[in-house]
């Protein structure tokens, strides 16, 4: 679909330069976590090459990348159909409206924060010291606790993320506050109603059969 489609189909879009077009482009923007998501067809010699260096910036970033259009079809067909066979009362997805397009963005906060979190550990656990760059690693606890807490503030009173009733939000922002409290030390006091979600979590049955405890990797 073309870009003036987009735009007339209600889908709010911007231009973005090819590599050969010059900076700021789309691996520019991938570094700067600036893209959640990436479908990168490719035709002809020079995108097939170009989609290297984004190919490699993505993987690097843990963007999500699909290479065609159809495979980024059948990924959002299968999530569809997995909420389908659950049916409304037990999906953990809001069928659609504001209440899914909020849902999908607090687990955007929370896989973003534990992104962020991860690339704390490779600094230290995988770059010799010497190497490791304090202010890098100082923005990425930055970004991960600016996530943190707009998801404690979502939290406030609630019983759940978005009110009485549990969804994969909570499920995902759970996962990520154990983990990012256990393997990068963070002070989880800092986020009370985000970690009293996470208690309510961990006390389900569900959560207690698959918990696993934090190991930290190593550069061997």
């Amino acid at each position: 679909m073309l870009f003036s489609e987009l735009n007339a189909a209600g889908i709010d879009c911007r231009r973005v330069n090819k590599v050969r077009e010059g900076r700021p482009h789309i691996v520019d923007m991938i570094k700067n976590d600036e893209i959640d998501l990436i479908v990168n067809s490719t035709e002809g010699k020079q995108a097939t090459l170009e989609s290297i260096s984004i190919r490699r910036e993505a993987v690097h970033r843990r963007v999500t990348y699909y290479t065609t259009l159809a495979a980024a079809l059948a990924t959002c067909e299968a999530l569809d159909h997995l909420d389908e066979v659950a049916g409304p009362a037990r999906a953990l997805l809001p069928v659609s409206g504001p209440p899914r397009r909020t849902a999908l963005r607090l687990m955007a906060l929370a896989t973003g924060a534990a992104d962020k979190g991860v690339l704390q550990i490779y600094e230290t656990a995988f770059r010799p010291e010497e190497k490791r760059h304090a202010p890098w690693v100082e923005r990425c606890r930055l970004q991960m606790h600016s996530a943190l807490a707009v998801l404690d503030a979502q939290a406030g009173n609630r019983d759940w993320l978005q009110g009485q009733r549990m969804t994969q939000a909570d499920v995902t922002a759970a996962c990520v506050f154990t983990f990012l409290s256990e393997a990068v030390s963070m002070d989880a006091t800092r986020y009370p109603a985000l970690g009293r979600i996470t208690a309510r979590c961990e006390a389900l049955p569900a959560f207690a059969r698959v918990k696993a405890g934090w190991f930290a990797p190593t550069g061997t």
